[in-house]
């Protein structure tokens, strides 16, 4: 079950890999080292363009039964809602279980 959760990880990134997405919330740092997840309001959405990412985040298991892929994304549109000096930015892929496909975590 695992093998067949961290293909379907795979395989969903790599359909991504390259493309522009809309998403609901990303996550980022900024101020040193602090991270925290921004939300655009309603009616607007964050463009962002999936970028090359290293396999262990892709791979990223909370515990034995959930594998919570992290995708490294570039901010194409909406830099506005980000706070100064933001960088390093990602999203959740889709949630997968040992047992059954969750849904996407990024709206």
């Amino acid at each position: 079950m695992e093998q067949d959760a961290e293909a379907g990880a795979l395989a969903d990134f790599e359909s991504v890999l390259g493309k522009r997405l809309k998403v609901s919330w990303i996550y980022a740092y900024w101020n040193e080292a602090e991270d925290g997840e921004f939300t655009a309001p309603p009616g607007r959405y964050f463009v962002v363009e999936v970028k090359s990412t290293q396999r262990g985040d892709i791979l990223h298991w909370n515990d034995d039964k959930f594998l919570d892929p992290y995708w490294t994304v570039e901010v194409i549109d909406d830099l506005d809602l980000l706070p100064p000096g933001a960088r390093s930015a990602w999203i959740y892929g889709r949630t997968w279980s040992v047992s059954t496909v969750q849904q996407a975590s990024n709206g």
